[in-house]
């Protein structure tokens, strides 16, 4: 059936649909191989999270346990101590004791967690393939879409 104007509704009868196909075939390669490129980027971010995870876990275990036993300390010193000033001043000097620790282990802790984030991202960077641009990144494709 024609239209009006004498052409046909494909516009082009089956060249044009072989084209459409064959577009369509390779728009879904390109998605399969980009997709594969994104998850072994995705696991390769993940294990490198995951370490940097395990990092700030064994910092923050580390800080707790001294924090224990220096409390365990402070503890037994001012239950031996000989006057009520001698108690008080043993708890003063653990809590400036306990406030410094503190602050270093932040410091430390918040540290380990950048760095681990700097990993991550530079480890998702490094796992895909150089060529590879995110969509956004892409100019406009002049019949629709966006260019490979």
């Amino acid at each position: 059936m024609t239209n009006p104007f004498g052409q046909s509704p494909l516009g082009g009868g089956p060249d044009v649909m072989k084209d459409m196909l064959q577009r369509s075939q390779s728009a879904m390669q390109e998605l399969n191989v980009a997709t594969r490129h994104s998850l072994e980027a995705m696991a390769v971010s993940v294990q490198t999270a995951q370490r940097g995870a395990e990092a700030v876990r064994a910092q923050t275990l580390s800080y707790c346990q001294q924090v224990a036993q220096d409390a365990s300390a402070a503890a037994h010193a001012i239950a031996s101590a000989k006057t009520p000033v001698e108690a008080f001043q043993v708890q003063a000097d653990y809590s400036r004791k306990w406030f410094e620790g503190y602050m270093t282990a932040l410091r430390e802790i918040s540290t380990a967690m950048g760095a681990s984030v700097q990993a991550t991202v530079a480890a998702t960077q490094n796992a895909m393939p150089s060529g590879t641009k995110p969509l956004g990144e892409r100019p406009a494709h002049p019949e629709g879409g966006v260019e490979s």
